[in-house]
C-alpha cells in the first residue's frame, strides 16, 4: 500500500525473483519531491532490476545501485533504501539496509526488527559497503516494509522540533499494532495501518509519502 503525499511522490518498491526459489523486495525513499525525486527513482529501479539479476546478494545490490547513484553526481539527491530476500525453500531471510527504517518480522509470538541500517543512504558516500542481517522466518510468519513517512505522520500542532516530535505516529505505536494485527491477512493488515495513520493525522493528512509492504511466508 502506498499512499503519496504529492502528485509526484518520492516513495519507491519494487519485487522480483532474483533466482529460483527467491522473492525480493526493495522498499525506499528517494530525498525531495517532486518532478527530481521522480526522475531518480525511475532511474534507480530500471538500474535494480538489472542488478539483482546480476549480483549474489542484498548487500552487493545496494553497492551496486551507490556505485551508478553516484556516478551521476546529482547534487542533494540521495536514497535511503532496504532491499530483503527471502530462499522459500528454507524461509532466511536477508536484508541489506542503506539508512532506511528496519524491517519487521511479525513472529508467531512477538515482533522484532531484523536488518537495520549499516550505513549511509545510496548516493552519499561512492564507495561503501553494507553488511547484512538475517532472520529465521516459520511459515505463517510475516515481514513488513515501510517508509519514515509512516511514523512520523503527525497531528496539527505547534511548529518546532520537539513538539513535531511529540505529536508523531511513532514508532511504539506502529509496534503496538504490529503486535495486535500480526495474525490479520496481509492486504488487511496493511490497509488498517494506513488508516490508522490517517486518522491519527486526521483531521489533516499526512505530510510525508507513506508506503508499507506486508508479505506473509507460507513455507516451501
Amino acid at each position: 500500500e502506498t499512499q503519496p503525499a504529492k502528485v509526484v511522490g518520492g516513495d519507491f518498491y519494487d519485487f522480483v525473483e532474483p533466482g529460483p526459489g527467491r522473492a525480493g523486495i526493495l522498499i525506499g525513499d528517494v530525498s525531495g519531491k517532486g518532478v527530481p525525486a521522480a526522475l531518480t527513482m525511475a532511474r534507480l529501479l530500471a538500474e535494480f532490476r538489472i542488478r539483482v539479476l546480476e549480483e549474489p546478494s542484498p548487500s552487493a545490490v545496494l553497492q551496486a545501485l551507490n556505485t551508478a547513484q553516484s556516478s551521476r553526481q546529482t547534487r542533494g539527491i540521495f536514497c535511503t533504501m532496504a532491499y530483503v530476500e527471502l530462499d522459500v525453500a528454507t524461509g532466511k531471510l536477508r536484508c541489506a539496509n542503506a539508512g532506511h527504517h528496519a524491517p519487521i518480522v511479525l513472529g508467531a509470538e512477538d515482533v522484532w526488527e531484523c536488518g537495520h541500517a549499516s550505513g549511509p543512504p545510496v548516493g552519499v558516500l561512492p564507495e561503501f559497503a553494507w553488511s547484512e542481517g538475517e532472520a529465521q522466518l516459520a511459515p505463517g510468519e510475516m515481514v513488513l516494509l515501510y517508509t519514515d513517512g509512516v511514523i512520523e505522520a503527525r497531528q496539527g500542532g505547534p511548529v518546532g522540533e520537539a513538539a513535531a516530535t511529540a505529536l508523531e505516529y511513532g514508532e511504539a505505536a506502529l509496534m503496538a499494532f504490529a503486535r495486535s494485527r500480526r495474525q490479520a491477512k496481509p492486504k488487511e493488515f496493511a490497509a488498517e495501518l494506513l488508516g490508522k495513520v490517517g486518522a491519527h493525522c486526521s483531521p489533516g493528512v499526512p505530510h510525508d509519502d507513506c508506503t508499507l509492504i506486508a508479505m506473509r511466508y507460507l513455507g516451501p
